[in-house]
């Protein structure tokens, strides 16, 4: 099925069902500019920028060993002109990305996940739970933009999950709300907090 939109709201009886191939994506290393939709939106009559995207929010991306720099979009809370049943708005707040890592990073690998903008910025928390026993939760410092995942101290051990939800967006001020549930290596070091 094509892109299809609902002006809402919608109800449903036997719930939704979100199961099937297009429903997981397994990343690539390197950068990426995480998409809401299979094709970034663009102005009408303008080619988009990403023919290529399977788009990214509200499917689990799946994370392996290796280094990842995952862009988020930019917030924007823009209410549509006149008509806020406009399917082609630009407004993305309730867009939520899912992240699990399927494997223990390793070496120098790192996962890094950033606000697509300085002025965004990462609220909510982390519960960080130690392999070999005991578990701290930790906290955002104000206006944080960056979450990183490393093989040893920064809980990037599999199992790990972490969900970024764009709450609000006021101007150049966007809010990601983030619930993470972060596995750390069984170190002599304390687990030190992902979020800088």
């Amino acid at each position: 099925m094509a892109k299809t939109t609902f002006s809402g709201p919608v109800q449903s009886l036997g719930g939704f069902v979100g199961a099937g191939v297009n429903n997981v994506v397994t990343m690539t290393a390197g950068t990426t500019a995480l998409t809401v939709l299979p094709v970034a939106p663009s102005a009408p009559g303008v080619t988009p920028a990403n023919v290529v995207s399977p788009g990214h929010a509200g499917k689990t991306l799946i994370l392996t060993d290796a280094s990842y720099i995952l862009n988020l979009p930019i917030i924007n809370a823009t209410a549509p002109n006149n008509d806020p049943t406009n399917p082609d708005q630009v407004n993305n707040t309730g867009m939520e990305f899912e992240f699990f890592l399927n494997a223990d990073l390793t070496g120098g690998n790192t996962v890094v996940i950033n606000t697509g903008r300085a002025t965004d910025a990462f609220y909510g928390s982390a519960l960080v739970v130690d392999d070999g026993g005991g578990a701290q939760e930790t906290f955002p410092a104000v206006a944080a933009t960056t979450i990183t995942l490393t093989a040893t101290t920064s809980a990037g051990e599999y199992g790990s999950i972490v969900r970024c939800k764009a709450v609000t967006g006021a101007g150049v001020n966007g809010v990601w709300f983030v619930e993470a549930t972060l596995i750390n290596p069984d170190v002599a070091a304390p687990a030190v907090t992902p979020f800088s």
